[in-house]
């Protein structure tokens, strides 16, 4: 047996403990006459585990501060107003003449920023916002996922890098408008690499799981997974089928799927009239599954975005048809509406139907995908297949190497959602959707 090496490595940043002060930024802006401004310091904890052939190598932890100020400048010309505005960030011991100058330099720069004129976010009073599920260990938490990762390998199948992040965020904004809002945010990360080897053939996957929420069963089951895919690589066959065939899709592929149907349903896609539905219009036509889907926060304490804008959810389509568009607070201010936010999180209404139900046809359940590909308007859904269970209406077995490409608007309103649910970063909601009818080759 080799020996365990760790080395154990704590950082923070130059100068964190003698980071200039948010109140006397505050006044130097003040001092120098501007009137509108936002502030966002933001304390970043971040403890991360290494591990190579599932014997552990590094573990680290890094403190960070970082104040990012933005100032804004009003100004007219040719009789139409503008809003200007420059960016810096502080993350280090500086004087209060070197921020004068960062400040003059910002000044100036903001000048030859035309952006339509637009009010920042108005606020009356301080909010502040805590996930109290956050751990309070994270080391011992990195530690537990771990051990789930590696006692889900076997001899053939095993982990040859193992990557864990945990990110705690402390966020506090003001703005010149009166907002005094504070967040303390995490978020765990899970790079891996399974790999399946015998004496004659050997092959690996990429994984990346990230999670807003401790839940160690989906942990579980993620790591199960991971090891089941690889072996699934090993065995698969070059696809030799082609034709019409029901697929379906879950968990990362649904998310996507439906965060680029609705990627232009927002205030800067409407303003700049380059939208692909409007308010009211029909989303899906005569669908079999009426399509049901809001836009929430990330997380329980993740309830306001980087303009000030307090989140809550969004109705963005219901029953088929577009109800409410998002998105940042200058955009909806051009529309004369009130901001939604920067909501990240997608929520979609679940079906009727079990897995099992779905599954009664043949059909190709993709594992790895490149990515899907859509086009609104030209009416297309694609993508690369790297790895699928086929099924032929009598056995299933693992393929790879093939494409599909199907019509999008026949696909929408002829898809199915499953009734089993998932809840991961950056979606909830019905873990399977079955597209039907999609051409493979």
């Amino acid at each position: 047996m080799g020996t365990c090496k760790r080395w154990w490595m704590f950082f923070k940043s130059e100068g964190e403990n003698r980071m200039i002060k948010v109140n006397k930024i505050i006044k130097t802006l003040e001092n120098k006459n501007i009137n509108k401004w936002l502030i966002r310091e933001v304390k970043t904890k971040s403890v991360e585990q290494f591990f190579v052939l599932q014997k552990l190598e590094t573990t680290r932890s890094v403190d960070t501060t970082e104040i990012y100020v933005t100032i804004y400048k009003e100004f007219e010309e040719n009789n139409n107003k503008y809003l200007g505005n420059y960016s810096f960030i502080i993350n280090h011991n500086i004087s209060i003449k070197e921020l004068e100058q960062l400040i003059d330099e910002a000044i100036y720069a903001s000048s030859f920023v035309k952006n339509e004129y637009y009010e920042l976010v108005k606020a009356d009073k301080k909010k502040s916002y805590k996930d109290k599920n956050k751990p309070n260990n994270p080391f011992e938490l990195l530690q537990d996922i771990s051990k789930i990762f590696i006692n889900s390998s076997n001899e053939s199948c095993m982990f040859n890098s193992l990557e864990l992040f945990y990110n705690e965020s402390e966020v506090h904004l003001l703005n010149s408008e009166g907002v005094d809002y504070k967040k303390d945010v995490f978020k765990i990360m899970v790079e891996a690499i399974p790999s399946y080897k015998d004496d004659n053939f050997k092959t690996e996957l990429y994984r990346m799981f990230t999670y807003d929420s401790i839940n160690m069963d989906k942990i579980k089951e993620d790591s199960e997974n991971a090891i089941r895919d690889v072996l699934l690589r090993a065995k698969a066959i070059k696809n030799n089928f082609n034709g019409k065939i029901n697929i379906i899709l879950k968990d990362e592929n649904v998310r996507e799927l439906f965060f680029e149907l609705i990627s232009t349903i927002d205030y800067s896609s409407v303003y700049s009239k380059s939208n692909f539905k409007s308010i009211g219009e029909d989303l899906q036509t005569n669908p079999k599954t009426k399509l049901t889907l809001s836009l929430i926060p990330s997380s329980k304490a993740d309830y306001f975005d980087s303009d000030g804008v307090l989140l809550k959810e969004t109705l963005v389509v219901s029953e088929g048809k577009i109800n409410d568009y998002y998105g940042s607070n200058r955009f909806a201010y051009y529309l004369n509406m009130k901001p939604n936010g920067m909501l990240r999180k997608i929520k979609v209404k679940k079906g009727n139907k079990t897995i099992d139900k779905l599954k009664a046809k043949p059909y190709i359940e993709i594992i790895d995908l490149s990515g899907i590909q859509l086009d609104l308007y030209a009416g297309y859904i694609g993508g690369e297949v790297r790895l699928a269970n086929y099924f032929d209406g009598e056995d299933t077995y693992p393929i790879s190497g093939f494409s599909f490409s199907g019509n999008l608007n026949e696909c929408i309103n002829e898809f199915e959602l499953s009734k089993e649910e998932t809840n991961i970063n950056g979606y909830t909601g019905a873990k399977y959707v079955l597209l039907k009818n999609i051409e493979i080759n």
